[in-house]
């Protein structure tokens, strides 16, 4: 009885799975999700980020990896452990990721764009 609802229960959340799955790619094929300018630099730059493309690529050759080291051994039931060195891959990447990001935020923080310092405005004559 137990060894059933297990099975059954496995099943359902694989049909869960493919269901946002299904759900997700009509939707992004569709147009009703957006993606264009996903991987797009913000601000000033144009074109594409290269921190947000080396993000992508070390997720998803991380999550490829893992789902490597899951496959190969199917039949354990438990998931293998997360290597170091995966961990500090996936980390330096969001720390680089991070940083371009506080970078770009610099030039906001003194000031204008061009890095100028914002202009005190006097008050209006008159007025409160």
């Amino acid at each position: 009885m137990e060894k059933t609802l297990v099975n059954f229960l496995c099943c359902e959340v694989w049909c869960l799975i493919g269901a946002f799955f299904l759900l997700i790619g009509y939707r992004i094929l569709t147009g009703q999700i957006r993606t264009s300018g996903l991987l797009a630099a913000k601000g000033r730059e144009a074109g594409i980020s290269p921190a947000r493309i080396q993000l992508l690529v070390f997720t998803l050759t991380g999550a490829f990896y893992y789902l490597t080291g899951v496959l190969d051994n199917p039949t354990s039931g438990e998931l293998p452990d997360i290597p170091q060195q995966l961990l500090l891959a996936l980390g330096g990447s969001n720390l680089f990721y991070a940083g371009s990001k506080g970078y770009g935020l610099l030039p906001r923080l003194r000031g204008d764009a061009n890095g100028r310092k914002p202009r005190k405005r006097k008050p209006k004559k008159g007025g409160p």
